[in-house]
């Protein structure tokens, strides 16, 4: 699955089987504004509560890249750098054979091991765009 900078739609959908275990916390929750923000910025938080409100109506949708970075005021690069840090953090994975986002509705707490300062420097200052060979 090619996950660059020309990926101009794709589909989203929630993991399947996916449901809480009494400590994960919902995208939309106040949890996940204050704990999740500093590693993955108020953008991924936003298009993550975005695509929750769909998916709790529709079971997948299409998304096209670029009107939905307008819609939000971001450039596509953006927007695909958010779906990408959704991935890293291990909150939504990429489809093996087709553009398709499966995102975790349900978030864990933010692990203890990486919210030292150190570690949380390091994490949040890594790529978030897939390099595609």
């Amino acid at each position: 699955m090619e996950t660059n900078e020309h990926l101009q739609r794709f589909t989203i959908t929630s993991i399947e089987g996916e449901t809480p275990d009494g400590t994960s916390h919902r995208v939309r929750s106040d949890y996940v504004e204050e704990e999740w923000m500093p590693y993955l910025g108020p953008v991924t938080i936003i298009l993550a509560r975005k695509i929750d409100l769909i998916l709790a109506t529709n079971h997948k949708q299409a998304i096209d890249v670029s009107k939905w970075a307008e819609q939000l005021a971001i450039s596509s690069e953006d927007l695909l750098a958010a779906c990408h840090r959704l991935v890293r953090w291990g909150l939504a994975r990429w489809g093996d054979r087709d553009p398709t986002l499966f995102i975790s509705r349900h978030w864990p707490q933010v692990p203890a091991c990486v919210a030292t300062p150190l570690h949380r420097r390091v994490l949040v200052g890594l790529p978030d765009m897939e390099v595609t060979g």
